[in-house]
């Protein structure tokens, strides 16, 4: 009897879990994760920029 309450427990917290997850999902704050979108987009941009420009360096720019 013992192991089917855990179970029971188990089941329970996941549906929980499970509710949780999708109901964050759902409650999006559209403004909010646009811009979030907008600023990785221009980090990402700025690192790839960085590397492009580190990587056309040679031995001879150091000199």
């Amino acid at each position: 009897m013992m192991r089917l309450d855990n179970a029971k427990t188990m089941i329970v917290n996941n549906q929980n879990t499970l509710k949780n997850i999708i109901s964050s999902k759902q409650n999006v704050d559209y403004a909010k994760a646009a811009t979030e979108l907008s600023q990785q987009q221009t980090a990402f941009e700025a690192a790839l920029s960085a590397t492009a420009k580190i990587s056309r360096l040679s031995l001879l720019d150091y000199i």
